[in-house]
C-alpha cells in the first residue's frame, strides 16, 4: 500500500525493480526483532529492548498501512508524481514509509474502506470509530484489565501516557472529521440511470 499509494509505483513488481529494498522490509524487521527477543536470556535488558523494538515496528506498520490507505482515499498525489521523479530510489522507500506513518497517526480513521462512501456516512463512521477507541481506552485503564494483560502495569504511573493519548485522540478525531467532510460520495454510473428509465 505504501509503495503504490504514497510513492506511486504501479505494482509490487515495479517497486522491486526501481528500489534497492526488498518488498515488505518493515514486516521482516519486526519479525527479526521479535525473533531476537525470543533468543535472549529471559528478563535481560537485551530482551526488553528487542521486544520493544519489534512492537514499535509493528505499530509503525499498522500506522503506515492506515496512512497509505487514507492517502489513497483522500486522493492525494503520490510522491513520485509530486516530485517528478526527483526522489532518490534509495531514500524513496524510507521517505514514503515515514510519510505514511505520519499520515496514519494524523488521519487514522481515513484508512477504513467504508470512508469512500463520503458525505454524512463518512463522518458518522469517523464519529463511531472515535467513540469505540475512547471506550476501549477507558476499559484498558481499569486496573483489573491492566493486571490481566501485563502483570504489575496497574501499579505504574500512567499520567503522561493518558495525557498523550488524550491529546492524540482529540486531535485525530477533529482532523478526520474535517477530512471526511471533503470526501465526495461516489456518483451513480450512467448505465444505472438508463436501466431505471427503461424500467419506468
Amino acid at each position: 500500500n505504501t509503495s503504490m499509494f504514497v510513492r506511486g509505483t504501479p505494482s509490487i513488481a515495479a517497486y522491486t525493480l526501481v528500489s534497492n529494498f526488498d518488498s515488505d522490509w518493515p514486516r521482516k524487521l519486526a519479525v527479526l526483532s521479535l525473533a531476537l527477543a525470543a533468543a535472549q536470556p529471559e528478563g535481560s535488558a537485551a530482551q526488553r529492548y528487542t521486544t520493544v523494538g519489534g512492537i514499535a515496528f509493528a505499530m509503525m506498520i499498522l500506522a503506515a498501512n492506515l496512512g497509505a490507505r487514507g492517502w489513497y482515499f483522500m486522493k492525494w498525489r503520490a510522491l513520485g508524481q509530486a516530485n517528478r521523479g526527483r526522489l532518490s530510489s534509495f531514500f524513496a522507500p524510507i521517505t514514503s514509509f515515514a510519510v505514511a506513518i505520519v499520515t496514519g497517526l494524523v488521519f487514522p480513521y481515513m484508512g477504513f474502506s467504508k470512508i469512500q462512501s463520503g458525505g454524512k456516512s463518512a463522518v458518522q463512521l469517523v464519529v463511531w470509530n472515535s467513540f469505540l477507541v475512547a471506550l476501549l481506552f477507558v476499559i484498558s485503564d481499569l486496573n483489573s484489565v491492566q493486571s490481566f494483560i501485563v502483570v504489575g502495569s496497574d501499579t505504574c504511573n500512567q499520567d503522561n501516557t493518558n495525557i498523550c493519548m488524550g491529546i492524540w485522540f482529540a486531535m485525530t478525531s477533529i482532523t478526520c472529521i474535517f477530512a471526511a467532510q471533503k470526501i465526495r460520495p461516489p456518483s451513480s454510473s450512467p448505465s444505472n440511470g438508463e436501466d431505471e428509465e427503461d424500467k419506468d
